[in-house]
């Protein structure tokens, strides 16, 4: 038999915070020595020589050696190289307490960090990816050094992109944040831009 729970609008924020501290404390666990343990995929591409795996997650990117990861008897082996997208984090607990303006502000860093696109440029060695706050950044696959690239203004998620073969131009797909869509303001089109690589790329 289910059952209603019905909560007045002065007990919602209290029941909130002890879930929230509930799930912070999970997290806590499940990451104890695994960092990637808890991160959840979002995207996952082998490299042109079929090497190395890139994984993007909700916080960045993975790169795995793929013959290391198959030999690894490991539940969650160490990446080769990765790479965290910062972003200034508001204290979840504050920004919930805020209500609606706050959920809003934590779905956005949530989807600012969250990598959703990734291309190789394998002349370059570089990995190219886009990220949910309109950021399209290149990883150096030697020296795990990373640049900005382009930045899209316009609160625009970058979810596909690609390059072309003879590697002189970069195309993406862009399409409004979640957030723009939660706010329901007017409808805002997706875009396919094309940009000159080899400008960019420098």
């Amino acid at each position: 038999m289910q059952q209603q729970l019905r909560l007045s609008s002065d007990e919602l924020p209290g029941v909130i915070k002890e879930l929230v501290q509930e799930m912070e404390g999970w997290r806590k666990h499940s990451e104890a020595g695994r960092p990637e343990a808890s991160e959840q995929p979002l995207r996952v591409q082998f490299s042109a020589n079929g090497r190395l795996l890139f994984c993007t997650t909700a916080k960045g990117l993975r790169i795995f050696d793929w013959e290391a990861l198959l030999a690894s008897e490991e539940e969650s082996p160490a990446p080769r190289l990765r790479l965290d997208v910062e972003t200034d984090a508001p204290d979840p607990l504050a920004a919930l307490a805020e209500g609606p303006a706050g959920w809003k502000r934590l779905e956005r860093l949530r989807r600012t960090r969250s990598i959703l696109a990734l291309a190789e440029d394998p002349r370059r060695n570089l990995l190219l990816f886009g990220t949910g706050g309109g950021k399209i950044g290149a990883l150096d696959l030697e020296t795990g050094s990373e640049r900005t690239l382009l930045e899209i203004p316009g609160e625009m998620e970058v979810d596909g992109m690609g390059l072309s073969t003879d590697g002189t131009a970069l195309y993406t797909s862009l399409r409004p944040d979640t957030i723009w869509t939660l706010e329901r303001k007017p409808p805002k089109p997706a875009q396919f831009l094309v940009w000159d690589y080899t400008q960019i790329a420098g």
